[in-house]
């Protein structure tokens, strides 16, 4: 199941999407564990294509990013763009250069927790599910536009990334008010041709449906 784990994060990275692993996904990673392997099966999974997840290759990064919230691939081999948790900083991260990373201050300091690239615009996700537009990237007049998610109630966000097929960025609910009492997931919608959230969930993940199709593989 680990091996699983590690092929979506990598896979998940290559399409600009972050790299860290949600419990949402977490959920619907379970479900293809099971699917994916039969009785008798230790677990272990091929590596994807480019990849050999049995001679994996450790990068360090400097101690100022130790606390990265949101992580994207940036092209090259060894290159990413990140954001740590709370200074409003995006920083240009090349593991295998010794030089201090190259960074860009967006933003007041704040709890941010993702960072999504549309191939052409930067985004940073807030706890409370705020998106920041981020402006003149990479100059000193660096500066971002906050779009506020109208859903009321209490919530917190941690997972963004850029849908292609649909032109927006898709926010996924960590802890949302309005999703407890159905045990669901919800995710929301920031259309990238209007510039605005749907007010209502773009799609949602229901728990007791992955716990149930668990329980039939099991059974089979």
């Amino acid at each position: 199941m680990t091996a699983i784990y590690s092929i979506f994060c990598v896979n998940f990275t290559y399409q600009t999407m972050s790299m860290k692993l949600y419990p949402c996904c977490a959920l619907l990673l379970l479900l293809l564990s099971c699917n994916g392997l039969t009785e008798g099966q230790s677990g272990k999974a091929p590596s994807p294509e480019g990849y050999n997840l049995a001679t994996p290759e450790k990068l360090r990064v400097r101690g100022s990013m130790q606390e990265i919230s949101g992580i994207i691939h940036h092209g090259k081999d060894g290159e990413f763009m990140a954001i740590n948790d709370e200074e409003g900083r995006i920083f240009r991260m090349d593991v295998r250069a010794d030089k201090p990373y190259e960074n860009w201050k967006f933003g007041k300091n704040t709890d941010y927790e993702d960072l999504a690239f549309t191939g052409k615009d930067y985004f940073v996700l807030k706890s409370n599910g705020s998106l920041f537009h981020v402006q003149n990237m990479f100059t000193d007049s660096i500066s971002a536009v906050e779009y506020e998610l109208p859903v009321k109630g209490r919530k917190e966000f941690e997972t963004a990334y850029y849908d292609r097929n649909v032109n927006s960025i898709i926010i996924i609910c960590k802890h949302c008010e309005g999703d407890k009492k159905q045990h669901r997931t919800s995710a929301y919608r920031f259309n990238l041709t209007t510039m605005a959230f749907d007010p209502a969930p773009f799609f949602q993940i229901s728990v007791a449906e992955i716990l149930d199709k668990m329980t039939e593989k099991k059974k089979s």
